[in-house]
């Protein structure tokens, strides 16, 4: 007679083989569904946010195509999803600011660092009009796009030229009255 303390050889058997699998299947079915429902929340989230900040916004490819604008960016530029999504920035630039793009749209892409996050340019509207900006551009981490906040100053700059041109006259008047009184 065996003591009770040897080893038992256990099988299993092919109902029990099949019932495991269909714990595993249903165990990983589960986990699947939770993973595609957070990347459902997340996708929720980001999109949110990037239709959220105040600010017209763009997802720039390395290539420098755009590949994500937001509500806000349509708006300022009057350009459509379909005008402007796949389409390559360049062309919604005035020439005078797009060497300085190009040149710190290449810089960033080898090192963040060399390009100025933030810097005025001019861009060109669909009516055909200049849009002072200022742009805030950072990296995606791990990939090769940037992402664009435009600030529209317009406005701004044409305050600004206004008080200029106000100033010129102010002094202009004051030299006459002061060559009259002379």
């Amino acid at each position: 007679m065996k003591s009770m303390n040897s080893k038992r050889k256990t099988t299993v058997s092919d109902n029990e083989r099949i019932a495991l699998r269909s714990i595993t299947k249903d165990q990983k079915t589960a986990e699947k569904r939770q993973t595609e429902e957070a990347l459902r929340d997340s996708k929720a989230k980001y999109q949110a946010i990037f239709e959220s900040t105040g600010a017209a916004t763009l997802i720039v490819e390395e290539d420098s195509t755009i590949s994500l604008a937001n509500q806000e960016c349509f708006s300022l530029t009057g350009y459509s999803p379909e005008e402007l999504i796949g389409k390559k920035w360049t062309q919604y630039v005035e020439t005078e600011s797009l060497a300085k793009m190009i040149k710190n749209h290449n810089l960033r892409r080898q090192d963040p660092s060399l390009a100025p996050k933030k810097y005025e340019v001019k861009l060109i509207n669909k009516s055909g009009e200049t849009r002072y900006a200022i742009l805030d551009i950072g990296m995606v981490q791990g990939s090769g796009q940037s992402i664009v906040s435009i600030l529209d100053i317009t406005y701004r700059i044409m305050v600004e030229k206004a008080l200029i041109a106000k100033a010129d006259e102010l002094e202009r008047f004051n030299n006459l009255y002061d060559w009259k009184r002379a």
